[in-house]
């Protein structure tokens, strides 16, 4: 019993370090940069809208793939000429999104979310990116920018994100967790036929055909066939 409680613990820490290492490769590689940099230079009202939990609009862009998102947003007054329930349709706000409890009113500033994991969000990360006298800054982060993310490039910009996104990291341990252990179960089954057939033995493969006894001598495995004893 110990033993497969520490082996499932083993396990555990494994799957959580594997989605971290997943989740920062793929945001390392290169995530898409078009929802800021579009934000920040569109000329038309292009944008979608969505709610924050405090009631404010806000707008911006989000981009998905299959093992990344993201979403950048931010406040501005728009024209008079503009109806703001006719002119946007609202868009759905991730679950796992904490950018919209932090969106800052000074209109100039982007806010920028980073989501990453397979099959489902396990790690994020945010930034703002401000004007200043010096140009572009990048401030109020738990997300680790390793790229110029402030140049007018639509290029992919690379970051590290460290903020565990639980539901899904949960999950996604979960999937992994039992690969892993589905996936030993078949290999330990197929090992131990194919020690059988050798006449070994199952556990350790040391050689059972001149045993007259149940018990392995090598490391006491107690075998469910007869032993194969030659006189």
């Amino acid at each position: 019993m110990h033993r497969n409680c520490t082996s499932l613990i083993g396990i555990s820490v494994a799957s959580v370090l594997v989605a971290f290492l997943v989740a920062n490769a793929l945001t390392a590689h290169g995530v898409d940069g078009s929802p800021f940099r579009k934000l920040r230079a569109s000329r038309s009202l292009d944008f979608s809208m969505f709610h924050l939990q405090n009631g404010d609009l806000c707008f911006g862009h989000i981009v998905s793939t299959p093992a990344t998102t993201v979403i950048a947003v931010s406040q501005f007054e728009l024209p008079d000429q503009y109806d703001v329930d006719s002119a946007f349709e609202p868009r759905a706000i991730p679950p796992w999104s904490r950018l919209f409890k932090q969106v800052s009113r000074r209109p100039k500033d982007v806010h920028v979310e980073i989501a990453a994991g397979w099959p489902f969000r396990c790690f994020g990360g945010t930034f703002a990116v401000s004007d200043s006298p010096a140009g572009l800054i990048v401030h109020d982060h738990d997300a680790i920018v390793i790229s110029n993310v402030t140049s007018g490039s639509l290029a992919p910009f690379k970051a590290f994100v460290l903020r565990p996104i639980w539901l899904g990291l949960i999950i996604d341990c979960a999937i992994l967790c039992t690969g892993i252990i589905l996936s030993h179960y078949l290999v330990t089954r197929l090992r131990g036929q194919i020690r059988r057939t050798r006449r070994r033995c199952t556990a350790c493969g040391y050689p059972t055909e001149y045993l007259d006894s149940f018990t392995c001598p090598e490391c006491g495995h107690q075998h469910s066939s007869e032993p194969r004893c030659t006189p």
